[in-house]
């Protein structure tokens, strides 16, 4: 019933030999099903030919599959030799589960929905640099931040989940992001600020409208659903109510529930190609396209007599250049126009909430140009900057941070300046050298909580960005949209929604915690952005 040992051979022979010349070179993650397949044909064909030789099929059945038993055990010790004695980055430390396989990452991940956590244990016990992938590093140290967010590094396999080249946050391809851009550039200019204010302005007023018929109010929610419609109305011209609460409860509950997946499959991308070829594997994605096409498709039947965002990026459809499909930058906008904007605005209620005393200051910084009618939530005001600042310091919209990949040549990291050629004799001794073709990333909410480079680093203070300077140490890690050519390409438009919602919520309401959450502590699941659980306010008349 067995194979002759000269067939075992041959299959234990050709693990570590596919593993050398196939598996070892480039990223398979998109062809996950078709090598999975691949898999499936051969152990078909293996069962024909043996039952070709031997016509019983029991046997022949038997037999192949100690045959590519033996294949996939060879196949797998030569991964995991390599990966543990020969592999490029076998000298940085780590979780030896990190260094075999990312299914580790998905573990932690998993457990408490806060890999951040996990990426600042990791980093306590072991430092600045971390393996904790096979191919992946994470670096907490601000000599890393200009070098990993510079041109010369590329977005990582994580941004090829469920496809490639779908919209300006998804592409790879630097030249396809940089022709996108200018759009969006043009959807975020001067120009295109002033025609979305009187949207903002109208969405404040229901704000604090809502905010005065409910005690207490769980801002999580609040929050969300406002800004969800903001985010329809400056992308899409819908009007306020023009769907009801219990369609937009099932939207955000959509959106979370396929935001969520990227909490375990964001570190094993190629499992989401499966969902590539069969649909009704992960239905909430197909559930959240069908809700941003939908929205899309009623936008693009209107002619709005004030331009909102696909004013501007549907042009890009009618370009020269090559575009993406504009129902992908619906997705990204739905995406990034609701549950970011969210969770800032919940994390600065809260501190505001537990710092009564900053409030008040804030609140006599703010009253004179609110009353006044001088208030522009487009200009920058140093204290509601500094909230702004400080809140994302502490709750990064991203914690975890961004994968990027570092070129072919690798990266030298130098304690003062990173370059891409070797250093001076002068900085040697503080030199890293990151291999190339190497996933990176910088965890944010670990390298913003650093003490190295902020006093005091978990402490809620404003004032460091303002009269008290002498608490930043290095604000070069402090990057909270991002650097370089894939800077958030949002930012005004997202500070200017946010200046505008807590400067009416300070000029109109004291608040504080409700009772029993005096004491709790901010802590979101890692959906790669952040988000939070019910977070409860006492919101007062002034």
């Amino acid at each position: 019933m067995l194979p002759n040992a000269t067939h075992v051979q041959v299959a234990f022979i050709l693990g570590p030999l596919t593993h050398l010349c196939l598996f070892i070179h480039g990223e398979l993650n998109r062809y996950a099903v078709q090598i999975a397949a691949s898999f499936v044909l051969a152990f078909f064909t293996t069962v024909v030919v043996i039952y070709r030789l031997e016509p019983d099929i029991i046997a022949s059945i038997v037999k192949a599959n100690v045959l590519i038993f033996t294949y996939l055990v060879a196949l797998g010790g030569s991964i995991l030799t390599y990966r543990v004695f020969f592999h490029r980055l076998r000298q940085f430390p780590g979780d030896a589960i990190d260094s075999l396989s990312k299914w580790g990452a998905v573990f932690k991940a998993q457990r408490n929905a806060q890999y951040y956590l996990e990426l600042r244990d990791l980093h306590k016990k072991y430092g600045d640099f971390v393996r904790i992938g096979p191919s992946e590093l994470s670096i907490s140290n601000v000599s890393a931040v200009r070098a990993i967010n510079s041109s010369q590094c590329t977005k990582g396999p994580w941004y090829d989940l469920g496809g490639t080249n779908f919209n300006i946050h998804r592409t790879r391809d630097p030249e396809q992001h940089d022709r996108q851009r200018v759009f969006w550039d043009k959807a975020a200019s001067g120009t295109a600020l002033r025609n979305f204010l009187t949207k903002i302005n109208n969405h404040v007023i229901r704000v604090v409208d809502e905010l005065d018929t409910k005690r207490p109010v769980n801002i999580t929610t609040l929050f969300e659903t406002s800004s969800f419609e903001l985010m329809s109305s400056i992308s899409f011209s819908e009007e306020h109510g023009q769907r009801s609460s219990q369609e937009l409860a099932e939207m955000l509950s959509t959106l979370h529930t396929n935001q969520l997946l990227l909490i375990g499959i964001g570190h094993v991308p190629w499992v989401y190609t499966f969902r590539e070829w069969f649909p009704f594997l992960i239905p909430s994605t197909a559930k959240f396209r069908a809700y941003a096409s939908e929205m899309l498709n009623r936008r693009l039947a209107l002619k709005p007599t004030t331009p909102d965002l696909f004013s501007y990026l549907s042009k890009a459809e009618n370009s020269d250049s090559p575009h993406f499909p504009v129902e992908w930058e619906a997705r990204l906008s739905t995406v990034a126009g609701s549950i970011n904007d969210s969770a800032l605005l919940t994390a600065i209620t809260y501190y505001l909430a537990k710092d009564q005393t900053f409030q008040s200051a804030l609140r006599a910084a703010l009253l004179p140009l609110l009353t006044s009618g001088a208030f522009d939530p487009r200009l920058s005001i140093p204290l509601l900057e500094a909230t702004i600042h400080e809140t994302l310091r502490l709750q990064p919209s991203i914690p975890s941070g961004t994968e990027r990949l570092t070129p072919p040549s690798g990266l030298y990291l130098t304690s003062e300046d990173s370059c891409s050629s070797p250093p001076t004799t002068t900085n040697t001794n503080s030199t890293t050298f990151i291999p190339g073709n190497t996933i990176v990333r910088i965890p944010n909410f670990t390298i913003c909580r650093d003490p190295r480079y902020f006093v005091s680093p978990d402490t809620f203070i404003p004032e460091r960005w303002t009269t008290r300077g002498e608490l930043v140490r290095d604000a070069s890690c402090f990057f909270p949209f991002g650097l370089g050519p894939y800077a958030c390409a949002g930012k005004q438009l997202g500070l200017m929604k946010t200046r505008a919602v807590v400067a009416a919520l300070v000029g109109a309401f004291t608040w504080r915690l409700a009772k029993g959450m005096e004491e709790a502590e901010l802590l979101g699941r890692d959906e790669f952005s952040v988000a939070f659980e019910a977070c409860w306010v006492e919101f007062e008349r002034i």
